[in-house]
């Protein structure tokens, strides 16, 4: 009886522990993600007289809600299909599950900017979570100042904008990084949903299945439990692919959509002489990832890789700022880079503020969306 309740107390500790440390990293996501978000507002509304709102309305929401400013370009299309469903067949490149949850929100809130915004927000906060948790659990890190500042790293990135409108990224950034964190945790089956799912939203959902099973695979997990979860993983684009295939008779038409918005129509080189200098500047970045990583972490060179692929294959780079945003082993190497150097870290982090700011103001004045 003495050692049971001995075993009983320490187990109520350790419990009140782990809870409270949960707590701890929710309270530090909530401290980045409000800041972020007030500031956002602020320089968001009316563009702030900053500079004048476009007059091209098709990349504008249409609406006399107060943040209508967060939802243009690809914000609108998903606002419009969470309404209207896919009326049209180009649209189908859109991944189902951010409309589909937009919808299912807005019976409670009866205003689909308002849900998404909400589904977006919550998102983000999440996102962060599980951010702050790989950060302390990937590289066994106990210092909280370290922790916090990987963090802020990537809520800064310059394309984080996108976090805070009514695009994917918030909620895939979710789904992703708690995907990474239950691998990282041996938790096969929570991972594979959360892949599940981030496959029903964007396409480069499965890039997390390879990053998934190396993870486990390094963990040494039973070989069949990660044959499981690869399984169930590809379930959410499986899905989709069969709701194509009953209406319009094509399962992969999100692929043949994709060259109504300029991809799959030309080689990389040709895209790569086409793009802009902030593209180009992206993708260096983004091959320097692959170079430093290969010789740290190969899971995370792999990850970054794969990004690569999306104008290699897709002879394209629209929104490969967005895409970079999700590629969480730029970030991790930035900070990896400026923990030693506090200079490169105060220089990166002025750096992203004002190109983040850039962004913001372009972005809610309606001329970019990617």
């Amino acid at each position: 009886m003495f050692y049971e309740s001995k075993l009983k107390k320490w187990f109520l500790i350790f419990k009140s522990h782990c809870k409270q440390l949960s707590q701890e990293d929710i309270f530090w996501a909530l401290v980045i993600f409000l800041p972020i978000l007030i500031v956002t507002i602020f320089l968001g509304y009316e563009n702030n007289q900053i500079i004048p709102v476009t007059k091209q309305i098709g990349n504008l929401y249409l609406s006399k809600n107060y943040l209508k400013f967060l939802a243009n370009w690809d914000g609108v299309i998903y606002l419009n299909i969470a309404k209207y469903g896919y009326n049209h067949f180009y649209l189908v490149n859109f991944f189902p599950l951010y409309p589909l949850m937009v919808r299912l929100i807005n019976n409670v809130a009866h205003s689909y900017l308002d849900s998404g915004l909400l589904l977006s927000w919550a998102s983000f906060v999440g996102a962060l979570y599980f951010y702050i948790k790989i950060v302390k659990n990937y590289f066994n890190l106990t210092n909280r100042t370290e922790i916090i500042k990987a963090t802020i790293l990537w809520a800064l990135f310059p394309s984080a904008i996108f976090m805070l409108s009514t695009f994917t990224e918030a909620l895939f950034a979710f789904l992703a990084l708690g995907a990474f964190y239950f691998s990282l945790k041996n938790k096969y089956i929570k991972a594979s949903i959360m892949i599940l799912l981030a496959t029903a939203t964007r396409i480069n959902g499965i890039f997390l299945i390879p990053l998934s099973a190396l993870i486990l695979i390094k963990n040494k997990l039973n070989p069949k439990k990660i044959i499981l979860s690869v399984t169930v993983s590809t379930f959410g684009l499986l899905s989709y692919m069969f709701y194509l295939k009953i209406k319009y008779n094509n399962g992969l038409a999100f692929l043949l959509t994709q060259k109504n918005h300029g991809w799959l129509q030309s080689s990389f080189f040709s895209g790569l002489n086409n793009t802009s200098i902030f593209n180009l500047i992206f993708l260096i970045i983004v091959v320097v990832s692959v170079i430093y990583w290969y010789q740290k972490d190969k899971i995370l060179a792999l990850y970054s890789f794969l990004f690569l692929m999306i104008p290699i294959i897709g002879g394209k780079f629209g929104g490969f700022p967005r895409y970079t945003l999700m590629d969480f082993a730029v970030p991790l190497m930035i900070w990896s880079i400026s923990q030693k150097k506090v200079w490169f870290f105060n220089f990166t982090i002025i750096l992203f503020s004002i190109l983040w700011t850039y962004l913001l103001v372009q972005y809610v004045g309606g001329y970019i969306g990617g």
